[in-house]
């Protein structure tokens, strides 16, 4: 009996570990029409069995102040949530409310409360819909709840972290259905970079072409981005405000179906952009409007539909375009909406998008002339008299990079809002003028105007090219624009050191003009060693013996016994401003010039040392290192044949030499086979007379003594020449026998 009490006991204990590690969700579906009535909601239940969930595999064990170990993963599936609804397309969005939560406290991840991090599901449903997104990392405690969670002062332990997330398998979430015509687009609320916690593990990325392209609400904290929703090409209903990031699933976009409707509204009024107001009829109040200039594809060089904000009430900076249409919509519905003073809501109660309340074109025959400029158009000056733009480049501008852009003259007016008017309807590139050379030398749209260099100054004109229908080449010019120092400007030129030639003493210290902007009037020249006045021209029309122009150079003919000279050329522009062109001239002899170097630095305190070595020094140093190298590889060829013929001689004799040791041995072996033969012989031959016990008489004996010596002998020779025959194998066998028979 007490162990069928324990079993129950154990049983129930089990079941109830079981129950207390699994909660209850309900997945609230909502749209823009739903009441406080619960019964209008429509309502999937989700069960969360810790235990039984996907790990997230990562090596993080806190997050903020909250720490945890083995997190899990919950997955919301959007394509099962959009089942539920009658119409899929027509709603907000979805929240999370707790069921059956077994005590737990439940702190989710808000992505706006206060400023505060997290929030809990006893104080306020998690929400993902237009307004904001509250996925991201939930935590689950019996005892410590969302409020003990935001005391950022302490650590604290939770029993569980669940990553909620959502996937789509078509990677898009619908916001809402939005009505679409191309005269009647409407404007909305995207989400923007703090749609989602910007302090969570999810992150949300603006599409390129909305990023500050729109208007912001400053109570919103960049959670939503103001903006029309239209069609990026024909054949796509969907309009993206961006991407939802989240950790092992595919990028979603989030955006809005558009549904196309007939619409017979019309342009108002078309408005001349130079001098007419952008407003709606009557109404100049500018301020009351948001307007957006829309751009149909077809009207400039990208190939794209665009739309992109301009600031009339605010900024008078903003640009317009040729072939744009300006859409004008109210403000005050949409503020309501957009400005929230709620605590824990980005938005207000109730979804908004509004029509424009007018749309008006822009004229776009108008005259413009095309020029080469850097920043501003207001920084370009113009000469009636030449008919001739040009922008003066200050001092304290020198070794700085600046865009050179083609920016248009509307009609004789420089307004800042029309510089880039067709700046879309055709692609620019900006080319600087040789005119020494009388070619055309293709530049970046970067540049900079050195402090120790003369060569970016000068002409410049835009070439244009991949036209669209709305540039009419007839009515638009392009011109060219100068860019030169600044009046009394110094330009100092790197240190030169030149070798001093036996053959001449003429030496290029100037240039005679730069470009068709420039002419040298002055030249004076200085020895650097006591700074002594030595030439001082400023009327080249009689030159002097000392000073020569030839082929737009100025030369110096040097017959003085000095180190260097410091040259000062003073040039004067066609605009009746002038500059100095200043460079310090070293001369050295030439046994005294070891080596040469070479020093190139932007700074005006860098040397420049030309190349001083003779031709011949060089044809002798390269003829002895050739000739040193072939000596080398012959050498280096001798000794590896000396080696190789070494090698093989040695081989050689070792193979002579243990020929002759081998025959040695076999005669050796040879002699002493013999002297044993004969002793083993003679003792044979005394033991078989003994033995006989017969008298034989000495000649007798020595005579059989001799037949035997006989036989051993050539017994002897016949093993030597068996043994000659038989070289490089194995001379004896084991069972090499000798019997000697005595008759």
């Amino acid at each position: 009996m007490r162990f069928i009490f324990f079993l129950i006991f154990l049983i129930l204990n089990k079941s109830q570990l079981i129950i207390s590690n699994k909660v209850t969700f309900s997945v609230v579906v909502y749209g823009p029409n739903i009441t406080q009535d619960e019964n209008n909601f429509h309502v999937l239940d989700k069960n969360l069995e810790f235990d039984g969930l996907e790990k997230f595999k990562t090596s993080e064990t806190k997050f903020e102040n909250v720490v945890f170990k083995n997190p899990k993963i919950f997955i919301i599936d959007w394509e099962e949530v959009q089942r539920m609804t009658n119409n899929p397309n027509y709603m907000y969005g979805f929240q999370i409310r707790g069921k059956e939560l077994n005590s737990f406290h439940v702190t989710f991840t808000a992505s706006f409360f206060r400023g505060l991090t997290f929030n809990g599901l006893e104080n306020e449903v998690m929400t993902c819909d237009v307004s904001q997104c509250d996925i991201g990392y939930v935590f689950f405690d019996k005892k410590l709840n969302y409020v003990q969670l935001i005391e950022k002062g302490n650590i604290y332990t939770v029993e569980y972290a669940v990553l909620v997330l959502v996937k789509s398998l078509s990677n898009r979430i619908v916001l809402q259905e939005v009505n679409y015509h191309k005269m009647n687009i409407n404007i909305g609320l995207c989400p923007y970079i703090n749609w989602v916690s910007k302090k969570g593990l999810l992150k949300f990325i603006p599409e390129d072409h909305i990023k500050d392209n729109g208007y912001f609400e400053s109570s919103n904290g960049n959670a939503h981005i103001l903006i029309p929703f239209f069609k990026k090409s024909l054949d796509s209903n969907f309009f993206s405000c961006g991407k939802l990031k989240q950790p092992t699933l595919n990028d979603i976009s989030i955006g809005y179906n558009l549904k196309n409707i007939e619409s017979e509204r019309n342009f108002e009024k078309e408005i001349y952009p130079l001098g007419d107001d952008i407003v709606c009829g009557n109404h100049y109040d500018q301020e009351r409007y948001y307007f957006f200039a829309y751009s149909e594809n077809y009207t400039n060089y990208m190939g794209e539909r665009r739309m992109d904000k301009i600031d009339i009430s605010f900024d008078k900076n903003y640009k317009i375009y040729a072939g744009q249409s300006i859409y004008i919509y109210p403000r005050y519905p949409i503020d309501n909406f957009f400005q929230n003073n709620v605590i824990n809501k980005r938005l207000g109660e109730n979804w908004y998008v509004e029509e424009p309340r007018c749309i008006v074109k822009l004229k776009t025959n108008i005259e413009a002339t095309i020029i080469p400029t850097i920043e501003s158009l207001s920084l370009i000056n113009y000469n009636p008299n030449m008919k001739i733009f040009y922008q003066i480049i200050q001092k304290d501008n020198l070794n700085k990079k600046y865009n050179i852009k083609c920016f248009a003259k509307v009609e004789g007016e420089m307004k800042d809002h029309l510089d880039e008017f067709y700046s879309r309807a055709a692609e620019f590139t900006v080319i600087n003028l040789n005119n020494k050379n009388n070619v055309y030398k293709y530049t970046s749209n970067e540049i900079i105007f050195y402090g120790n260099k003369m060569d970016n100054f000068g002409a410049y004109i835009c070439k244009d090219f991949n036209f669209t229908h709305i540039y009419d080449k007839n009515i638009i010019t392009l011109t060219k624009s100068y860019f030169i120092p600044e009046n009394k400007t110094e330009i100092i030129f790197h240190e030169l050191i030149v070798e001093k030639n036996k053959h001449t003493n003429k030496y290029k210290i100037c240039q005679q003009s730069y470009g068709l902007f420039s002419n040298i009037t002055k030249v004076k020249i200085n020895i650097l060693e006591n700074d002594t006045l030595i030439i001082d021209v400023d009327d080249f029309s009689t030159l002097q013996n000392q000073i020569e122009i030839k082929d737009n150079e100025v030369f110096y003919n040097n017959s003085r016994n000095i180190s260097g000279i410091s040259i000062l050329c003073t040039y004067k522009t066609i605009f009746q401003t002038t500059f100095n062109v200043k460079q310090n001239v070293k001369f050295l002899k030439k046994q005294s010039i070891k080596y040469k170097t070479k020093v190139v630095k932007d700074s005006n305190n860098s040397k420049t040392i030309v190349d001083t070595t003779s031709n011949s020094m060089l044809w002798i140093i390269a003829f002895v290192l050739i000739v040193i190298f072939f000596c080398t590889v012959i050498v280096i060829i001798v000794v590896v044949m000396k080696k190789r013929k070494k090698r093989k001689s040695k081989a050689k004799k070792g193979i002579k030499k243990s020929d002759l040791s081998f025959s040695d041995s076999l005669s050796s072996t040879s002699s002493s086979t013999s002297s044993s033969i004969l002793s083993q012989s003679n003792d044979f031959n005394k033991k078989f007379l003994n033995k006989k016990g017969k008298k034989i008489s000495n000649g007798k004996i020595t005579s059989k003594i001799s037949d035997l010596s006989t036989t051993t002998e050539s017994a002897s020779s016949s093993v030597s020449s068996g043994i000659d025959k038989k070289k490089g194998r194995n001379y004896f066998s084991n069972d090499n026998k000798f019997r000697i028979t005595a008759k």
